[in-house]
């Protein structure tokens, strides 16, 4: 399990919002971010924590 930390800015909002979301990959974590936040644009992905 890791926890990605997903940094987004949601329109016509110009501010940069991060958010952590725990899944088994990359791919995963996105769809359940997505599944949330559907008019968000994501920026940037990276690992926050592995464990």
């Amino acid at each position: 399990m890791v926890i990605y930390e997903i940094e987004y800015e949601i329109p016509p909002l110009r501010a940069i919002y991060r958010h952590g979301v725990g899944a088994v990959d990359e791919e995963t974590a996105i769809k359940k971010f997505k599944a949330n936040n559907p008019k968000a644009k994501i920026r940037k992905v990276k690992v926050r924590q592995e464990y």
